[in-house]
C-alpha cells in the first residue's frame, strides 16, 4: 500500500474502516479518529492528508466533523480504489 499516492491509500483505508465500523443491521458508525491519527496510518503529512480529506468530503463522499470520519458514498471510493 505504501507504493499508492495518497489519495488511493486513504480511499483504502475508508474502505476498511466503514466495513469494519458497520453495526449487526449493515448501519454505518462514524469511525472516531483523528487527522493526526490517520496521517500515522497513511504515512501522511497533516496538510496533505487535510486537502485530501477537504476534496473528499466537497464530492461528498465523506462527511468530516470534530475527530470523527464518516463514510458516506463507499460505492464511489470502491470504484477510486478499483
Amino acid at each position: 500500500m505504501t507504493l499508492l499516492d495518497l489519495e488511493h491509500r486513504l480511499v483504502k483505508q475508508f474502505l476498511r474502516l466503514s466495513t469494519a465500523s458497520q453495526d449487526g443491521n449493515g448501519e454505518r458508525i462514524p469511525v472516531r479518529m483523528t487527522q493526526a491519527e490517520l496521517g500515522l496510518l497513511l504515512g501522511a503529512s497533516g496538510e496533505s492528508l487535510n486537502k485530501q480529506l477537504n476534496a473528499f468530503a466537497r464530492k461528498g463522499w465523506v462527511s468530516l466533523a470534530c475527530g470523527t470520519i464518516t463514510v458516506l458514498d463507499a460505492a464511489a471510493l470502491r470504484y477510486i480504489a478499483s
